[in-house]
């Protein structure tokens, strides 16, 4: 079962591309791919937009043909954790239940850009990760204080140019 898929490639401007039957027995292009699938697999809908939001993740086709995937509109939305004055005053103290399970909360907001299209993120996400099983007050600043970060750069994405894939080169990303 496949909810969704994304794909990019030339020869599709619209769905009339991809509902025609298929013309060759072996797809040459982006668009007889489709055409395949399409004839092979139930699809309720196709959608041609520049810009797609799925889950947060924004995939944007610049005029250029290159395709842009950030989280900022996501990532922005995300709550910092609320830490008391007399908290922020004891760093070394053990967090508590609440605190513990708030911050496995907010690490687990920051981990799906990390995953999607911040790769920025994702050390920072694993090292709070691993701090789980003896957190800390500190622990609690310092994953707000990388919140803040994700913010400031939320913007920054992945980028994959057109052109760069040849087909005489096997690429895998």
């Amino acid at each position: 079962h496949v909810d969704d898929f994304i794909g990019a490639g030339e020869g599709t401007e619209c769905e009339a591309d991809v509902r025609r039957t298929p013309t060759e027995e072996v797809p040459r292009n982006f668009a007889e791919r489709l055409r395949k699938l399409n004839a092979r697999f139930t699809f309720s809908t196709w959608d041609f937009d520049a810009q797609q939001i799925f889950c947060g993740t924004e995939t944007t086709q610049g005029e250029d043909c290159g395709i842009t995937v950030t989280l900022e509109e996501y990532t922005h939305k995300v709550k910092p954790l609320t830490i008391e004055k007399y908290r922020r005053a004891n760093a070394n103290d053990p967090a508590t239940d609440r605190e513990l399970n708030a911050y496995r909360k907010l690490n687990g907001s920051l981990q799906w850009p990390a995953a999607q299209a911040a790769p920025h993120l994702s050390a920072s996400v694993s090292l709070h990760q691993a701090a789980v099983g003896n957190l800390l007050v500190k622990d609690l600043l310092d994953l707000n204080k990388t919140l803040r970060f994700a913010k400031q750069n939320a913007a920054v994405g992945l980028k994959f140019p057109a052109g760069i894939w040849k087909r005489s080169r096997p690429t895998a990303i």
